[in-house]
């Protein structure tokens, strides 16, 4: 029996590992819209929304997922395509979206509803992690879920993804989760987006950073 087994370095594991994040806020704050502060001919925004006005004007490569066989062709073609070669930044716009395509799809292959959900989170799991792997950087745009804490009485806010398990279990397969927020409006009306990259007492948001790579807090 010959063991095989590949030791590498925690420096080399991640030096060329481009990041996958997940980045959520609420509708019109501008999600879709960041895809434009990266460089347009690398990138392919995986549509499941179909609300890519905001970007009609950028030129940039997309694709549609209307159906479950869509996400596993699109893995496929990521994969085994040369012409895929040339994108190096996937952003599936929306994550909640894809998942609730998962959803109906479960739907229609069990009567139990329950096991739908069940069903969609192990799928959704599984397809993170493939993407995850991928030598892409993933931004999985996803909508905004508010809750009430029972205690305290204040707003929670989180990803939404259907299922109670899916959004717990969203944070440990990221480098970061990253809430898109907007400041108060100043004297004369305006008011300025920014990404809040830790938690706070209201807002769920973690990053993974690299010594010498670390992002603040806003």
């Amino acid at each position: 029996l010959s063991l095989m087994v590949q030791i590498v370095s925690t420096k080399q594991a991640v030096e060329n590992k481009r990041p996958k994040v997940a980045i959520y806020g609420a509708s019109g704050v501008g999600k879709t819209s960041l895809a434009k502060t990266l460089p347009h001919d690398k990138v392919l925004v995986i549509n499941a929304e179909g609300g890519l006005m905001s970007i009609a004007d950028a030129d940039i490569d997309s694709t549609p997922i209307n159906t479950f066989n869509d996400i596993l062709a699109l893995y496929k073609w990521l994969t085994e395509s040369k012409d895929a070669q040339k994108y190096e930044h996937l952003i599936f716009d929306s994550l909640s979206d894809v998942a609730e395509v998962c959803l109906d799809y479960e739907k229609s292959q069990v009567n139990d509803k329950r096991q739908a959900y069940g069903n969609t989170n192990d799928k959704m799991m599984y397809i993170m992690r493939q993407f995850r792997d991928l030598p892409f950087s993933v931004a999985y745009l996803c909508k905004l879920e508010k809750n009430k804490d029972e205690v305290t009485g204040a707003m929670l806010y989180s990803p939404l993804m259907p299922g109670q398990q899916l959004p717990k279990q969203l944070p440990y397969l990221m480098d970061a989760v990253l809430a898109l927020r907007m400041t108060a409006p100043d004297a004369n009306g305006n008011s300025e987006r920014y990404i809040q990259t830790q938690p706070d007492y209201q807002w769920e948001a973690k990053c993974r950073n690299a010594p010498g790579r670390e992002l603040d807090a806003r």
